[in-house]
């Protein structure tokens, strides 16, 4: 903790090639010759017997095999993982690698009975003795890095790598994990942890969530990227390649993902639980805005599909016989993938949406419209013999979903020889971390939108350049866990908070407060609520060993109480009034803290929401900032505010926030420049708020890097390039009532997102600053004229005019002023981020694909996709945000000179 990482990085190209180098040598891949020897003592599926050696697929077989022995799947002994091949009574099974994936499935389907298929219709599949295939745990949230484990990379969440706007790093992303999923399955596989109970010890992960944050007080609009469906289907398709190919093409897949949550799922608790919300679509808006980034995944051939717990004009998503059989699998041709329900959607068809009247119907209803796989328990599947015996389902439909699971397992090489899968000898080590570590810190970079920089109060070497004294006030300046955004957890190394990167940046030591006094509590029982969240005892030694008031901290992990022991809460203290017992607490005394004449600290609340601010934190936040010549002010969101199973009511900061924010300004003058960090998921309406600040930095939820990648972007260490990728509305009165689904403006609604918004906003999709300044010139078009199904190519000239290097997001957006029928007032068509340096400038080539200036008429059903292209005019503008919102876009014209069904292209 604490070291600079910003000098191990001399460019973004060499840090991607270097990790791609480095997973690629330590996973040994390449199948042929000598095998390296097995990281974790077994390969693939079988895992280690403690006493005897041996490998085996079920520990009940530990002893028949002696040291680095193999028992064979149906009896005897391999001498080595290479030997296995020789194995008698593989040949014509499913375990033989010669024949075809059909076969080997359709022996599985004609050998075991269908109560034993019906079993393996859930996450936690149990073992099938008699085809020696062991249990396996399907579920896997692993959306920016593993769930399970401490030791993995934690990335910025999904909002952040929205705010990228690079579909290479998406890409290198979506490698990465599946490098680190592939070697936590190896490593808890051969200890004889299956996954059982776990989340984010498999190859099948429930990534990523491709679902658009149509309205911003959605408690889950952290993990998605966008609002925009062009955005959030392109990064989707780059993510699931990265994930599913992983380093190099091989013969196995590295992981398979999902897109999830199939569809228009959008809200948690408000206006009304999520299990029985019914989404309302009108077929426009489903063919315009829900599915084309589903559409995405499947084009990246994303091996499952996840069906959400919201129903669609009072059809539940999972028993939507149109929406599964009917869209997925006879319009897009997706017929070897598997779809699995969210956590126990498919008993929510009868449990909350009341649309059976037993979980019979139920469990035949769900597989009849195309289920595969009952998420969560087993309370649907456990009635399929019931179906069956009642003549609801077929034999038949049980055999095509078991068949479409052991499709899955045989394609990520679980049934074939263990040393002929190169991802078996993945092994997550510290080397690859550390590596893995500089592309989350570029990520986290990358994902930083600088939304206001008034007076160039940015970036702070400036000021300190002219001796000048920063405040830096808030707990997110301190804390790490709330940087990590959900489905997270904080890594065991590699974490770095704000003013851990800022001393390490200015040079500073940071000594370590020990947490060295078990049983030990200096909180005050009076005051509860005056804690932070840390991710273990050293985060919370950490903390205070940065917080210059701490002077003495108190741990208290969770374990106990909830049974995870991931977190828990750290208490902050400035005397040892209140010390006391507590065989439940670890303590520490911090007896010395860095100092540098150029910064103070403040914590100016005890917590993110600042609920409970006491007077001596306003006092000592105050007192910083008076003797300071700016202020960085941390404010934003946590899990508290925003989570799944939680919307927001509202858009604007936390009460307590905004009070902090008046009484600082009220304090130091209205000159003094503040200088706001947001740290969160869903966007915040700032209103008036923002003529508070002189800059304003969004750092979104930035992962473990967080700290040093905000330091690096306030210190000018990195030139701010991230893009918003979902509007900035000023306030939540412009909103529509929560649970609205309609994209256009109604008489109830201004619309939503920015292609249908009627009002002005506060910060546009698309939008964000620099520190250098960028140009555009020469936008040529390959045609004017072209047909319906025509691809229009574009080229723009784009040059970087000021003195810093710096990366542009070169956005193109088209127009349909001819349009026969209601299309979107503006929408985004293509956009590719570039970096140049000062004067260079670069020919940039984007595309109009015909699908990207459809029209949707309207039939019968909201599931038959009837998409036309129409003749007319084609507005199209280049330039580095929307049309009207920033300087410098050109704009020109082409005429479409025919119409046609986009079925037809």
């Amino acid at each position: 903790r604490g070291r600079n990482v910003r000098e191990a990085m001399a460019s973004k190209t060499f840090v991607l090639l270097s990790i791609a180098v480095v997973a690629l040598a330590r996973c040994a891949y390449g199948v042929g010759g000598d095998a390296s020897p097995a990281p974790f003592g077994c390969l693939g599926e079988f895992e280690l017997c403690g006493e005897s050696g041996s490998c085996v697929l079920d520990a009940a077989f530990c002893g028949e095999c002696g040291e680095g022995q193999y028992r064979c799947p149906f009896g005897g002994c391999a001498e080595n993982a290479e030997d296995y091949v020789n194995c008698k009574g593989l040949k014509g099974t499913h375990f033989d690698w010669t024949l075809s994936e059909d076969e080997r499935v359709e022996y599985l389907v004609k050998k075991l009975d269908v109560t034993t298929k019906i079993a393996q219709l859930t996450n936690e599949a149990p073992e099938i003795k008699e085809a020696a295939i062991p249990a396996y745990n399907w579920l896997n949230d692993d959306e920016h890095g593993i769930k399970q484990t401490q030791n993995a990379t934690s990335f910025p969440n999904g909002n952040a790598l929205g705010c990228t706007w690079n579909k290479n790093l998406l890409y290198d992303i979506g490698v990465l994990i599946a490098v680190e999923a592939r070697g936590v399955k190896n490593a808890f596989t051969a200890r004889g942890n299956r996954g059982l109970g776990e989340n984010g010890v498999g190859t099948t992960l429930y990534a990523p969530n491709l679902n658009l944050v149509i309205n911003p007080r959605w408690g889950r609009a952290q993990e998605v990227y966008s609002e925009d469906p062009v955005l959030t289907g392109e990064l989707t398709y780059q993510f699931v390649s990265g994930l599913q190919t992983g380093p190099k093409p091989a013969p196995h897949m590295a992981t398979i993902a999902c897109c999830k949550h199939f569809a228009a799922y959008n809200l948690e608790s408000l206006p009304t639980l999520r299990y029985v919300f019914s989404a309302n679509v009108t077929q426009r808006d489903m063919w315009e805005t829900y599915m084309p980034a589903f559409k995405s995944c499947i084009d990246a051939r994303a091996g499952s599909v996840m069906c959400s717990y919201n129903a669609i004009d009072g059809v539940p998503t999972c028993a939507s016989d149109e929406l599964l059989n009917g869209v997925l699998r006879k319009q897009w041709g997706w017929n070897d993938g598997f779809v699995v329900s969210d956590y126990d959607a498919w008993a929510n068809i009868m449990n909350t949406h009341k649309f059976c009247p037993n979980m019979t119907c139920a469990a035949a209803t769900g597989l009849n419209a195309g289920m595969d796989q009952e998420g969560g328990g087993t309370e649907a599947i456990d009635h399929l013999d019931d179906a069956l015996q009642g003549g609801k389902v077929t034999e038949s439909a049980i055999d095509t979903a078991f068949a479409r699971l052991m499709r899955a397992r045989i394609r990520l090489g679980m049934m074939d020889p263990p040393a002929q899968v190169s991802y078996n000898q993945v092994e997550v080590t510290p080397e690859l971390l550390s590596m893995h570590s500089l592309s989350a810190l570029e990520a986290a970079r990358q994902g930083i939108v600088l939304l206001k920089n008034e007076n160039n109060a940015l970036p702070l070497n400036i000021a300190w350049n002219h001796g000048a004294r920063v405040a830096f006030i808030g707990p997110q300046m301190t804390g790490t866990d709330l940087l990590q955004g959900n489905y997270a957890v904080q890594p065991d190394s590699g974490v770095t908070s704000v003013m851990e990167a800022l001393w390490s940046t200015l040079g500073v030591d940071v000594q370590q407060c020990p947490a060295d006094e078990p049983g030990v509590d200096y909180s005050n029982p009076d005051m509860y609520y005056a804690r932070v969240r840390a991710a273990n005892r050293t985060d919370c030694s950490v903390q205070c060993s940065v917080d210059q008031e701490c002077k003495f901290f108190t741990y208290w992990n969770m374990t106990d109480k909830y049974g995870d022991d991931r977190w828990g809460w750290c208490y902050l203290m400035e005397s040892d009034k209140y010390r006391r017992a507590d065989a439940n607490r670890q303590s520490g005394t911090c007896r010395s803290h860095p100092s540098d004449q150029r910064v103070l600290f403040a914590r100016g609340c005890y917590d993110v929401p600042c609920a409970n601010r006491s007077a001596n934190d306003t006092k000592r936040a105050i007192k910083a900032a008076m003797a300071s010549q700016l202020v960085v002010l941390g404010l934003g969101l946590n899990q508290a505010i925003e989570s799944e199973g939680h919307d927001r009511e509202v858009l604007e900061l936390p009460p307590g926030q905004v009070a902090l924010v008046r009484d600082l300004r009220a304090a130091i003058g209205p000159d003094k420049p503040i200088v706001a960090v947001l740290v969160h998921g869903g966007t915040i309406a700032l209103g008036d708020l923002a003529d508070e600040f002189a800059a304003i930095v969004s750092a979104s939820y930035p992962g473990q890097l967080g700290g040093q990648a905000i330091v690096d972007v306030l210190t000018g260490a990195y030139n701010p390039g991230g893009r918003t990728a979902v509007t900035w509305y000023k306030s939540t009165a412009d909103l529509p009532k929560p649970g609205t689904v309609e994209l256009y403006p109604t008489a109830e609604s201004p619309g939503q997102t920015y292609r249908f918004f009627n009002g002005s906003v506060q910060y546009p999709f698309g939008f964000g600053l620099s520190y250098t300044q960028f140009a555009y010139s020469d936008l040529v078009l390959n045609v004017t004229s072209a047909e319906a199904c025509d691809y229009i190519g574009v080229q723009v000239t784009v040059k970087n005019v000021g003195k810093l290097k710096g990366d542009e997001v070169v956005q193109l957006y088209v127009q349909q002023p001819d349009a026969t029928v209601p299309v979107p007032r503006v929408q985004l068509a293509d956009f590719e981020r570039i970096t140049l340096a000062p004067g260079a400038s670069r020919v940039v080539s984007l595309q109009i694909a015909p699908k990207h200036h459809t029209v949707v008429y309207e039939s019968s059903s909201i599931y038959d996709a009837t998409i036309g292209i129409e003749k007319g005019t084609l507005a199209i503008h280049v330039g580095g945000g929307q049309p009207g919102t920033v300087e410098g876009v050109l704009s020109t014209k082409a005429t479409i000179t025919s119409s046609s069904m986009l079925s037809k292209c």
